[in-house]
């Protein structure tokens, strides 16, 4: 679908586009949002959105539309179209075999001349990634001695976070000037100290 907004909510650069269906199952409405543009501008023009559903047993009627939050801006809507996709029952062997082919690789192993493999065992343990895998997490449950197992498996799996709302302006002053910062202060030394990227978002 495409869509190209005429006019921005008063004092805002951008507004929020969402492209959603109401969806008719057994006589009663659902809804789903399928797409979300966060910060259209007037300057991009017509803009494609799209996204894709799943039509459940008792299905009849797919009405997809275009949502804006603010009431005030006015927008127009082209070219909609849908197609039916395939459905794949065996989508899990079909993800699991690019999974083998794309990001695994065999490794060799050469020993010493004269020794025997008969009987070795070899661990292998990965310490590093070229592309790093990243993950939100609870800033307190970073430092209570009570959950190192939450800790531990951010550390072994991951080597970016971010906070999932320790920095959010509730969560640093929960009242009118008493400001606690300890919380995400304490948890931003802890995942420094394990070598971890932060990316922080202040809201």
């Amino acid at each position: 679908m495409y869509f190209k907004l005429l006019n921005l909510p008063d004092g805002h650069p951008y507004a929020e586009v969402k492209l959603n269906v109401a969806l008719t199952v057994n006589g009663h409405p659902k809804y789903f949002m399928l797409a979300k543009v966060p910060m259209q501008q007037l300057k991009f023009g017509w803009t494609e959105i799209s996204g894709d559903f799943y039509a459940q047993e008792g299905a009849t009627v797919a009405y997809p539309y275009i949502e804006i939050p603010d009431i005030s801006v006015n927008y127009l809507v082209d070219f909609a179209s849908a197609q039916e996709l395939p459905h794949n029952s065996h989508w899990m062997p079909d993800a699991q075999k690019r999974i083998n082919s794309i990001r695994k690789a065999p490794v060799s192993f050469k020993l010493a001349h004269g020794v025997n493999a008969h009987g070795i065992s070899i661990e292998l343990i990965q310490m590093k990634r070229d592309f790093a895998f990243g993950t939100a997490v609870v800033a307190q449950s970073m430092t209570n001695q009570s959950e190192k197992g939450y800790q531990d498996f951010v550390y072994k799996n991951f080597e970016w976070t971010v906070f999932e709302g320790a920095l959010k302006w509730l969560a640093m002053q929960w009242s009118e000037n008493h400001f606690n910062l300890d919380r995400a202060l304490n948890a931003i030394s802890a995942l420094k100290s394990h070598g971890q990227v932060l990316h922080i978002w202040i809201t």
